[in-house]
C-alpha cells in the first residue's frame, strides 16, 4: 500500500500518527547522498532479526553481511539474496503479522524496488503489510529505478494525498490561531503554501510565536522550512536552479519568452528546464502557462539572494519585458522600483491607474502606496497619497484612506491642495467632519486661476454638498449650484459636466422637485457619452429617489435594476451596500418587512467598512418592528436611533425619527420636548425633502396630543405637497403625504375632506407599488374590507426586473406610432424596426425567425452562402477556451482577485459572443453571407435604431424593450414577470 503526494502534503506525519499505537518496523530512504544497496531493506532486517532470531536462523549466512555489518558478506547471487529476504520475512509472519513501513521509496535504489516487486506475490499469501510513501514530484531516481518503482506502484494499493482547500486552510489556520481567521489571510496563506499542511503549520506556528498576531499569512518563513526546501533545490542542476532563481523575482505566470530573453538562453532550451521543473513539482502548469507550485518556492529563493543581484536580476526582467512588448504595467512597475530605474514611480502611477479602471481598488492603492514612498518631489508625493485614499475609500478601507489623507495634509502642498479638498470632500462622511472640508474647499477656490474653469466648478459642486449637509436652509446653495454648472459647460468635458450635475441633484428640498427632475434628464442625456459605470450608478441613483418623490413604483423599480447592475460593474463595496438599502425601502413598503436581512446589511457594511452600518441595521428593521408590534426590539433599537439622529439636527425630519419611536414606546417626555422646539417655529422650515418625512411625524404626535390647531396647521403644511412622498432613506418609509393629511382631516373630524385624501393616498399606493402602505391606511380608517392585489413582488437581486406590472400600450395611428401610459402618450415614426418589435410584442414569449419578421409567414428558404463564420476546429477551440475560462473566473471570484476577476469575464464576454454570433439552431455553423445571417443583420439595426426615438421621452419603455427583446436567427420579446409589459392595440 502506498501513500504519495507532494513533499509536505503529510504523508510522513499521516503514517505515524496512524501507527503510533500499532507495532511496526519502520525504515528511511538516504536521500543525501549515496547509500549501500538495499540500505531501506537491510534497516528493517536487522529490527526484524533482532525481536525473531529464529527466524533468521535459517538464512543467517547468505543474509550475514546485510544483518551484522561486522560480518564478512558471502557474496551470494542477486536471486538467493531476494529469496532469503523473503523467506525471512514470511517465517517472521506465520508467528504474527508483520507491519512493515518504508518512507520516501521514491528515493530508493533499484534492487530495493526490485525485491519488493518480487516479494508481493509471496508475501500476499501471509499477513504481511507493506505501507510506503512516495512522492509524486521527484527527478533523483535514476530511469532503471523509476521503471522498477512504476511496476511496484501498479501492483499495490494507492492513496494520493492533495493538498487543503481554502476552507481546510482557513478552519486549521483557525485551530491553530485559536481566533477567526480573516479571509485575506487565509487567501495569502493558501497561495503561499499551496495548502501543504506541514507548511500551513510552520508559517502558523512561527507567526504566533513571533507576536504577529493579525499577520499570520506575511513573512514569517520558519527556518526549517527554509532549509528543507532550499536543500532540496540545491540538488537541482545549475542551469535549473538559475532559471528558478530569475522565475522567482517574475511571480506568476512565469513568462517563458522574458525568461528566456532576461537570462540570454536559448527558448528551447528553456522549455526544456521548465519541464524539469515541472517532473521536481516546483512548476505547475495549465495549458502553456507556468506558474509555482506554491509560492514558498520563490521565498526562500528569494531570501538567498543578497541586494544586488535582486537588483540585477530585475532590471534584466524589465529589460526582457520591453524587448518581448509586455504590456502589463503592474509587472513592469514593480521591477522597475525593485531595480531603481529612473522612471520607476511614473510606472507605478500608470499601473495603479490602470488597476483602478478595472476596479481592483486594493491592489490600485498598493501601487499608489510605492509610488508613495519612492517618489521624492513632494508634490508628486501628495498626488499618489490622495489616489491611494480614493482607492482605498473605494475598497471599503475607510480608516486607511483617512490616514492617507492625513499623510497629505501633513505635506502643506498648496499647489495640491484643490485635489486635496475635493477627496476630503467626497470622505467627509466617513472620516473627516464637515468644518474641516469646508475650510479647505474655500482655501482651494482662492488659490485657483480665473481660467480653471474644470477646477473651480469640482470645488464648487462640492462646497455646495458640504453646505447643504452643514445647513441646508441657506440661500446661496442653489446659486453655488448653477455657477458649477456654468464652470463645467466652459470646459465643454462631459465627465466634468455630469459630475455638476450629480451635485445639483443632491440640492434636495421637496420646493425643487422640477429642478431635480431637469437636471436628471440632462444627466441621462450625457449617458452615451460617459464611459465610467460611476455615472450610470448616479443617474441611477437619483433616478430611484426622484421616482420616489413622485411616487412612481414602477421608475423606482427600474431604477434600482440600474443601480444593481452598475454596483456589480463598478465593484465598490459601499455602492452593494447602498443597492440593499434602496431593496430594503421597497420591501417596506409592500408590506415585507420579515424579509429584510439585518445580517446581510452587517456584511455589506462590514466590506465598506460603513461607520453607520449598526445604525442601518437597526433603522432598516424598526419600521416593521413599531407596526407590529415589537416592544421588546423597539426598546433595544430605539436608544440607539435616537443617538444617531440627533447627531443630525440640519435635516428637518431626520432629528424627528427616533421621535416617532420613542412615541410608539409612550417615552412621553422626550417626545413632548421635540414637539416643542418644532411647534415653536410653527413647523416652517426650508421644505427640505426630510421635511415632509418630519410633517408626517409631527402629524402623529398632534394626533396623540390632541393637537387641533396644531393638526390645522400640519395640514396646511401638507397640503402644499399634495402627491409628496413623506419617506427618507430605509427607515420609516410612511409613503405619500396625503395619508397623513387623511389621519388630520379624520381627527379633527371632516369626513369628507378625510376620505378624499385617503382616495388620494391609496391611489398614489397603487401608483407607487406600495400594497403594505395601502393596507396600513385602510386599517387607519378602519375600512378593512377593500383589499390590494397589486403585486410589487421584489424578484432576486440578479433578477433582470423590479418593477409592478403596468401596461403601455402601442397602437398604429397611420405612419406613426402612439405609445400610451396612462394619460402620457408619446409617438414615434413608424420606420421598419417598430414593425418587427409590434410583431414580437404580440407573439410575447414566442421565438420567431428572422425571415419570418422580414418576409412574413411564407418565406422562401434561400440557398447559397459564404462559408460559415467559424469553422469546426475554430468553434470546437473557442468552446474549449470558454470552459476554461468559466473555470478560472470561478477560482478568481473564490480567491477575491478582483483585477483578474474583470479581465477574465472580458475575455469570456467576448467568446460567448463570437459563438454565439457563429453558431445557429441546433449548434450549426451559421453562414457568413446566408439570406438568415443578412436579416439577423438587419433586424438587429432596425429594432436598434428604432428605439432611440424612445429613450429621451420615454426612456422607462426603452429601457424595457432594450432589455426584454432578443435578437439572433431567432427573435424574442420575453414576457415580463414585473415592470412594464408593452401590448399591441387597435
Amino acid at each position: 500500500m502506498s501513500v504519495a503526494g507532494p513533499p509536505g502534503v503529510g504523508k510522513t506525519r499521516l503514517l505515524r500518527e496512524v501507527l503510533q499505537v500499532q507495532e511496526h518496523f519502520w525504515a528511511s530512504t538516504w536521500e543525501v547522498g549515496e547509500a549501500p544497496a538495499l540500505w531501506p531493506i537491510t534497516q528493517l532486517l536487522r529490527k526484524l532479526a533482532f525481536q525473531h532470531p529464529d527466524a533468521f536462523l535459517p538464512e543467517r549466512e547468505v543474509l550475514s553481511g546485510l544483518l551484522d555489518p561486522a560480518e564478512k558478506s558471502t557474496s551470494p547471487s542477486i536471486f538467493a539474496l531476494y529469496q532469503s529476504i523473503i523467506q525471512s520475512v514470511s517465517r517472521v509472519a506465520m508467528e504474527k503479522p508483520v507491519l512493515l513501513v518504508i518512507d520516501d521509496i521514491h528515493a530508493a535504489d533499484r534492487s530495493t524496488v526490485e525485491l519488493l516487486t518480487h516479494a508481493e506475490p509471496e508475501w500476499r499469501s501471509f499477513p504481511v503489510l507493506l505501507l510506503m510513501t512516495r512522492r509524486t514530484v521527484d527527478t533523483r531516481t535514476s530511469p532503471d529505478a523509476q521503471r522498477e518503482l512504476a511496476r511496484l506502484i501498479q501492483i499495490a494499493e494507492e492513496f494520493t494525498l492533495a493538498g487543503l482547500t481554502w476552507e481546510e486552510v482557513k478552519a486549521y489556520a483557525t485551530h491553530l490561531a485559536k481566533r477567526d481567521v480573516e479571509e485575506d489571510e487565509v487567501n495569502l496563506l493558501h497561495h503561499r503554501t499551496g495548502g501543504l499542511p506541514l507548511f500551513v503549520e510552520g508559517i502558523m506556528q512561527t507567526s504566533l510565536r513571533g507576536g504577529l498576531h493579525g499577520s499570520l499569512s506575511k513573512g514569517a518563513l520558519p527556518p526549517s522550512i527554509r532549509t528543507v526546501l532550499f536543500e532540496r533545490m540545491s540538488q537541482f542542476p545549475d542551469a535549473l536552479l538559475s532559471l528558478l532563481n530569475r522565475a522567482a523575482l517574475l511571480r506568476d505566470p512565469l513568462d517563458v519568452k522574458v525568461l528566456s530573453e532576461s537570462l540570454g538562453m536559448d527558448p528551447l532550451e528553456v522549455d526544456e528546464l521548465m519541464e524539469l521543473a515541472l517532473i521536481e513539482g516546483v512548476f505547475s502548469r495549465v495549458e502553456s502557462t507556468y506558474s509555482w507550485t506554491h509560492q514558498l518556492f520563490s521565498e526562500v529563493l528569494i531570501s538567498k539572494m543578497n541586494k544586488e543581484e535582486k537588483a540585477e536580476g530585475h532590471r534584466a526582467l524589465l529589460d526582457a519585458m520591453d524587448a518581448v512588448g509586455l504590456s502589463s504595467l503592474a509587472a513592469r512597475a514593480r521591477h522597475a522600483i525593485a531595480s531603481q530605474h529612473p522612471q520607476a514611480s511614473e510606472l507605478v502611477m500608470a499601473a495603479g491607474a490602470e488597476a483602478e479602471s478595472m476596479y481592483a481598488y486594493k491592489a490600485a492603492a498598493d501601487l499608489y502606496q510605492r509610488a508613495a514612498l519612492s517618489l521624492s518631489k513632494r508634490e508628486e508625493k501628495c498626488d499618489a497619497l490622495v489616489a491611494r485614499a480614493k482607492a482605498l475609500h473605494l475598497a471599503g478601507e475607510k480608516n486607511a484612506a483617512f490616514e492617507a489623507l492625513q499623510t497629505a495634509i501633513r505635506l502643506d502642498m498648496d499647489s495640491r491642495l484643490p485635489a486635496l479638498a475635493c477627496a476630503i470632500a467626497d470622505m467627509a462622511a466617513f472620516a473627516y467632519g464637515d468644518d474641516k472640508a469646508r475650510s479647505l474647499l474655500r482655501k482651494a477656490l482662492q488659490t485657483l486661476k480665473p481660467d480653471d474653469h474644470q477646477t473651480r466648478s469640482a470645488l464648487l459642486a462640492r462646497l455646495a454638498t458640504q453646505e447643504m449637509d452643514h445647513d441646508p436652509n441657506q440661500d446661496f446653495i442653489e446659486s453655488m449650484l448653477e455657477e458649477s454648472l456654468l464652470e463645467a459647460e466652459k470646459v465643454g468635458d462631459a465627465e466634468v459636466l455630469a459630475d455638476a450635475l450629480v451635485a445639483s441633484l443632491r440640492f434636495w428640498r421637496a420646493d425643487r422637485l422640477d429642478f431635480r427632475v431637469k437636471r436628471l434628464a440632462a444627466l441621462e442625456a450625457l449617458q452615451p457619452q460617459l464611459d465610467h459605470p460611476k455615472h450610470r450608478l448616479e443617474a441611477a441613483r437619483w433616478k430611484f429617489n426622484i421616482a420616489l418623490e413622485q411616487c412612481d413604483g414602477v421608475g423606482a423599480r427600474e431604477a434600482l435594476f440600474r443601480y444593481e447592475r452598475a454596483a456589480e460593474v463598478l465593484r465598490s463595496p459601499q455602492a452593494h451596500l447602498n443597492a440593499y438599502f434602496r431593496r430594503c425601502i421597497l420591501l417596506q413598503l409592500e408590506g415585507r418587512f420579515d424579509e429584510i436581512d439585518g445580517d446581510l446589511i452587517l456584511q455589506l457594511g462590514k466590506k465598506a467598512g460603513d461607520p453607520h452600518t449598526e445604525y442601518f441595521n437597526y433603522a432598516c428593521r424598526a419600521y416593521g418592528a413599531a407596526l407590529e408590534g415589537h416592544t421588546e426590539l423597539l426598546k433595544q433599537w430605539t436608544p440607539v436611533l435616537v443617538k444617531h439622529s440627533a447627531n443630525w439636527s440640519q435635516y428637518p425630519g431626520l432629528l424627528l425619527k427616533g421621535v416617532w419611536l420613542q412615541l410608539k414606546l409612550g417615552e412621553h417626555e422626550a417626545v413632548d420636548s421635540a414637539y416643542g422646539v418644532w411647534k415653536a417655529v410653527q413647523f416652517r422650515r426650508t421644505p427640505w425633502w426630510c421635511h415632509l418625512h418630519g410633517l408626517a411625524i409631527l402629524a402623529d404626535i398632534a394626533i396623540a396630543r390632541e393637537q387641533k390647531e396644531d393638526a390645522r396647521l400640519l395640514i396646511h403644511c401638507l397640503q402644499e405637497y399634495p402627491e409628496g412622498y413623506a419617506g427618507c432613506g430605509p427607515m420609516l418609509p410612511f409613503g405619500p403625504t396625503a395619508r397623513f393629511e387623511a389621519k388630520l382631516h379624520r381627527f379633527l373630524g371632516q369626513p369628507e375632506e378625510a376620505e378624499a385624501a385617503k382616495e388620494r393616498a391609496l391611489m398614489l399606493c397603487e401608483r407607487l407599488g406600495a400594497p403594505g402602505i395601502a393596507a396600513l391606511i385602510e386599517q387607519e380608517h378602519g375600512d378593512v374590507s377593500r383589499s390590494h392585489s397589486t403585486s410589487f413582488d421584489l424578484p432576486p437581486a440578479t433578477a433582470s426586473h423590479t418593477a409592478a406590472q403596468i401596461v403601455v400600450e402601442m397602437v398604429r395611428e397611420g405612419d406613426v406610432w402612439c405609445f400610451r401610459r396612462g394619460e402620457i402618450e408619446h409617438r414615434v415614426k413608424a420606420v421598419k424596426g417598430w414593425s418587427y418589435i409590434a410583431m414580437l410584442v404580440e407573439r410575447a414569449g414566442e421565438p420567431t425567425h428572422v425571415l419570418e419578421l422580414t418576409s412574413g409567414p411564407n418565406r422562401k428558404q434561400v440557398n447559397g452562402d459564404a462559408g460559415p463564420l467559424l469553422d469546426e476546429k475554430a468553434r470546437k477551440e473557442y468552446a474549449k477556451r470558454a470552459q476554461e475560462l468559466y473555470e478560472e473566473l470561478s477560482e478568481a471570484e473564490r480567491n477575491h482577485d478582483l483585477g483578474r476577476t474583470h479581465k477574465l469575464q472580458t475575455e469570456l464576454d467576448f467568446l460567448t459572443e463570437e459563438l454565439a454570433l457563429a453558431t445557429g439552431l441546433g449548434g450549426r455553423s451559421r453562414p457568413t453571407a446566408s439570406a438568415a445571417e443578412r436579416a439577423r443583420t438587419s433586424v438587429k439595426q432596425a429594432i436598434r435604431r428604432a428605439l432611440k426615438g424612445l429613450q429621451s421621452d420615454m426612456p422607462e419603455v426603452f429601457e424595457h424593450l432594450r432589455s426584454q427583446i432578443e435578437t439572433g436567427v431567432l427573435c424574442r420579446y420575453n414576457l415580463p414577470s414585473y415592470g412594464l409589459r408593452v401590448v399591441v392595440t387597435s
